[in-house]
């Protein structure tokens, strides 16, 4: 199963490796977890946008981790809006962890 998740800080990608890692070792029904880590400061690059779009819209799970008092940026806005239209349907999640709930848009 695939997941991207996008963060603001290390530490932010960090905890989600070490929340995979421990699920990961706990799966007894085969399944493996792709994840896909992107800044979110580095989205303002085309070339690194377009990678980071196409593998949020492949994931089953998309994570949007914002530590301090990082705000999201458009491009991060975009994405989750862009996978919430495209998984609609579908049996997929969301989940956005911050430290500070100004930091989110309302979705």
């Amino acid at each position: 199963m695939q997941i991207t998740a996008i963060y603001t800080s290390p530490e932010g990608a960090l905890q989600v490796r070490q929340m995979l890692s421990r699920l990961n070792s706990d799966m007894t029904h085969g399944i493996q977890f792709q994840l896909r880590l992107w800044r979110g400061d580095v989205l303002h690059m085309p070339e690194v946008y377009a990678l980071a779009r196409n593998d949020a819209a492949s994931s089953m799970l998309l994570m949007i981790i914002c530590e301090g008092q990082s705000l999201i940026c458009p491009e991060v806005e975009t994405i989750t809006d862009e996978w919430c239209e495209t998984h609609a349907d579908s049996e997929a999640a969301l989940a956005c962890f911050a430290t500070t709930l100004w930091t989110l848009p309302s979705w």
